[in-house]
């Protein structure tokens, strides 16, 4: 296993765009990523340099937006290749990325629209229907919806493009692109518990200088696959799970759903695991539902080995 050796330091990628180049350019044949296609029923890996094309479809859609630097994008997704693509786009652009939760409350998510005043939004055509219609009309700025996954065109609003018309025909051209240099990279927001959420403007030093700083801390290597499940709109995930393996080199597969985990952990076999302790919590507990059920001795050994490590 290699280590270390591999990392991308801050210094030499400078932003979270130049991150992601930066990886393509050393690891081009490496797999950035799994996920699990429906339409197939089988995982399928995107290497680095594929990577690199697709996010060149989602760059070329948004240059034709008008958008400037500075201006907000959000996005809406459960964790897929396709919330990676959309942020280093518009990363690349300077425009600064609000991530929404997929299963927020339809006030909130206006909320944060608005409050950002977001030109465009990225989200299933199922959450447009459910969340937003209702609300668009307090959402002025907001002059460009992207949905996925549409089962229909037809919504009534001019504003609403399906992303397969949105992004341009694949292209061969891999041309290498310069990352626009900005401050800011997101806006996250919180849950809006104790009242309306409140957005934190983060920049691309600050995630970049974490990620290294976790790194210096744990030996990640790029023979390493993360199992992505907690939403990418939280930072723990988007740093943990999603540019801190990218500064390593290594892979990261995209979880079915919370209900296929235990599944996707015995297909994917991931060797790091961004979670919160509550999902440990309940790991442990089917653990031991099962050993229960065991003979004595079999109970026994797995506790041995536990306390051995």
């Amino acid at each position: 296993m290699t280590y270390a050796t591999d990392y991308i330091s801050p210094d030499t990628c400078r932003s979270l765009a130049g991150l992601f180049l930066a990886r393509a350019a050393k690891s081009p044949d490496g797999v950035a990523y799994r996920h699990f296609n429906k339409a197939t029923g089988q995982w399928q890996e995107i290497t680095w340099s594929s990577m690199v094309r697709i996010v060149l479809r989602w760059r070329a859609a948004f240059s034709g937006e008008g958008l400037a630097g500075g201006d907000r994008v959000a996005i809406m997704l459960a964790n897929r290749p396709e919330w990676i693509a959309f942020e280093q786009a518009a990363l690349s652009l300077g425009l600064i990325v609000v991530p929404l939760y997929a299963n927020d409350r339809p006030e909130n998510i206006a909320y944060i629209l608005d409050n950002t005043e977001a030109r465009l939004l990225l989200c299933p055509e199922t959450s447009y229907r459910q969340h937003l219609a209702p609300a668009l009309d307090r959402l002025g700025s907001l002059q460009k919806i992207i949905t996925i996954d549409s089962s229909r065109t037809d919504t009534g609003d001019s504003r609403v493009t399906d992303a397969t018309a949105w992004l341009p025909q694949p292209s061969a051209d891999t041309a290498a692109y310069t990352p626009a240099v900005s401050e800011t990279a997101t806006i996250v927001y919180t849950s809006g518990t104790t009242g309306p959420p409140k957005g934190v403007m983060l920049s691309h030093r600050n995630i970049l200088e974490n990620c290294y700083a976790g790194l210096q801390c744990m030996e990640i290597y790029p023979e390493d696959t993360f199992l992505s499940f907690l939403p990418l709109s939280h930072m723990l995930e988007r740093t943990g799970g999603y540019y801190l393996p990218m500064m390593a080199g290594s892979t990261v597969a995209f979880a079915r759903s919370i209900p296929d985990l235990a599944e996707d952990l015995i297909t994917v076999k991931p060797t790091v695991l961004v979670a919160v302790p509550r999902i440990f919590e309940r790991i442990y507990r089917g653990i031991m539902t099962q050993l229960s059920t065991r003979p004595k001795p079999v109970a026994a050994l797995f506790r041995h080995a536990v306390e051995i490590g």
